[in-house]
């Protein structure tokens, strides 16, 4: 038997493989029989679902599949990669701190905010001006700011180091 995640259009669901004609969709089993007609019809208990779908991968894990004439983006991911992804979301909360970075150069026009005051998600951080565009830079998690690197009116290289945020648990 093999576990995967599969989320459709941002919906996620638990898939258990266990042959080729058999699976668990979130506890609920399914019998699955494929045409072999070339226009990619199947059967889930015995009813057609589709007579025309394509599916074309991105890359390993993600998927745009049209079905009739519906598209759906479907990301499929293993145990190991759903593992991966556990131990990258501890070892951040390990390191109780993420850096906020400048996503591109430009000229820092307004901070935002104070060292040690408390943020939460999308909290506003900085104004940076970049192409003549005011681009404001959010907060990604909750917690306090513990040091601001840049200055109002200072210049940052796209990567510079702008903001540190102790994640608060």
């Amino acid at each position: 038997m093999e576990n995967y995640t599969v989320s459709i259009n941002g919906k996620k669901f638990l898939v258990e493989y266990f042959d080729q004609n058999t699976i668990l969709i979130n506890g609920k089993q399914l019998s699955i029989t494929f045409d072999d007609n070339g226009y990619g019809g199947f059967k889930i208990n015995g009813k057609t679902f589709c007579h025309n779908g394509f599916c074309k991968f991105t890359n390993d894990s993600f998927a745009n599949v049209w079905i009739n004439r519906f598209i759906l983006d479907v990301e499929i991911e293993d145990y190991k990669t759903n593992l991966l992804k556990s131990l990258k979301k501890n070892s951040a909360s390990a390191d109780k701190k993420i850096i906020i970075s400048a996503p591109m150069p430009g000229l820092v026009k307004k901070i935002e905010v104070e060292e040690n005051q408390i943020v939460k998600i999308e909290t506003g951080l900085i104004i940076l001006e970049a192409m003549k565009m005011e681009n404001e830079i959010k907060s990604k998690v909750n917690g306090i700011v513990k040091e601001i690197k840049v200055k109002n009116n200072s210049s940052v290289e796209k990567g510079a180091e702008m903001i540190i945020i102790e994640i608060n648990q």
